[in-house]
């Protein structure tokens, strides 16, 4: 695993998550409180959009502290990540490079 498939990896997982947010029929307390919102068409696509802003900027946020390219909480160190096989996934700067093209440019 590279660093454009770790990231593309949590991509994947961020748009499952809101599928999963904003699917009626899915069992996950975020999904049950949305519903009991009984929110309109209109109302639920703007929540819609909110909760992938959210997902998005939260899954940046985190790749890039794993990166060393910002703060998990208050410190800033630069992790390793190695893949089961004990390969390392990326040098440092890859995966930044890598979130923000995946995340913000769309690519």
């Amino acid at each position: 695993m590279n660093a454009e498939e770790f990231v593309a990896n949590w991509k994947i997982e961020k748009e499952a998550l809101l599928r999963s947010f904003m699917d009626e029929t899915d069992n996950s307390l975020i999904a049950a409180r949305i519903n009991s919102m009984a929110l309109n068409i209109e109302q639920k696509n703007q929540l819609q959009l909110v909760l992938d802003a959210v997902l998005t900027d939260t899954m940046y946020k985190l790749l890039l502290g794993l990166d060393g390219s910002a703060n998990i909480g208050n410190n800033q160190h630069t992790f390793k990540i190695y893949d089961e096989s004990r390969n390392l996934v990326s040098d440092c700067g890859e995966i930044e490079a890598e979130a923000w093209r995946q995340f913000y440019q769309g690519t």
